[in-house]
């Protein structure tokens, strides 16, 4: 199992995730979810390293490792085509809402 460091949860590794690929439990799987169990540890996992993508300053290779994905390029090109943005840019973006100062209006 993969462990969120974010959160609590436990996730099923990629090897418990193809015992789910069985017809019978892969429907019960979609059905219950929306979606495959590929797919779903997938959404997880990104949605740990945009966690930790706003709160650490773990480099991109560590965050993908953190998170759970082995190659970094795949997972590079997986955050990319979720958020149409580098995992770099992300973590400005994020970054930058979370420290700007609020706007004064002049009167």
């Amino acid at each position: 199992p993969y462990y969120d460091p974010t959160t609590t949860e436990i996730y099923p590794s990629a090897d418990t995730l193809t015992l789910l690929d069985a017809p019978p439990t892969y429907r019960r799987f979609r059905n219950a979810t929306g979606t495959t169990p590929v797919r779903y540890l997938q959404q997880q996992r990104l949605r740990s390293a945009r966690e930790l993508l706003r709160t650490t300053d773990l480099g991109i290779a560590d965050v993908a490792l953190a998170a759970g994905f082995a190659d970094g390029d795949y997972f590079c090109r997986l955050f990319r085509s979720e958020t149409e943005m580098t995992p770099s840019e992300y973590r400005r973006a994020v970054r930058g809402k979370l420290f700007a100062l609020p706007q004064q209006h002049a009167e």
